[in-house]
């Protein structure tokens, strides 16, 4: 017959190696899952600060460097948003309204997720810069001259 310390020292083991059983276990669980990020020129972009208008939504198209955040401007979708903040998985340029201005269409997608959510046209000043991320050569060149033939102050 075995005496109480012995069977105790025995289910002490055992609850030990359940324990240590358990601790992998869930060290195996908490491992960072790895999601596949865009290509490099949109790998940092993200749609942030999402507010919802009558009628559209409102991000921030922003920027991660180093160095913390750069906004590019604000860029605007139809109906309401399904989440705070998005990824931006690729940009495809569309014709120019205006010569020298451009315009990208970008598909976008949850933070969480790899799926594409939906498409947001970025416009305006916004283009602008995203073009120069992009190294758009025209984008980077161009300097405001004013027109040596306007009349209009002087």
């Amino acid at each position: 017959m075995k005496t109480g310390k012995a069977m105790l020292k025995k289910q002490g083991w055992a609850a030990c190696s359940m324990i240590a059983a358990l601790g992998i276990l869930a060290g195996c669980a908490s491992q960072p899952v790895h999601r596949m990020l865009p290509p490099e020129p949109y790998a940092n972009l993200q749609l942030r600060n999402c507010k919802a208008y009558p009628g559209f939504t409102e991000c921030r198209l922003m920027l991660l460097t180093q160095y913390g955040p750069v906004s590019f401007g604000p860029v605007q979708s139809n109906g309401r948003p399904s989440a705070y903040q998005y990824q931006v998985l690729g940009c495809a340029p569309l014709q120019w309204a205006v010569p020298h201005l451009p315009n990208y269409n970008c598909e976008i997608s949850e933070m969480g997720g790899g799926l594409s959510t939906g498409t947001v046209l970025v416009k305006g000043g916004t283009a602008v810069r995203l073009a120069k991320h992009f190294g758009d050569i025209q984008q980077l060149d161009y300097r405001w001259k004013k027109d040596p033939w306007s009349r209009v102050n002087g």
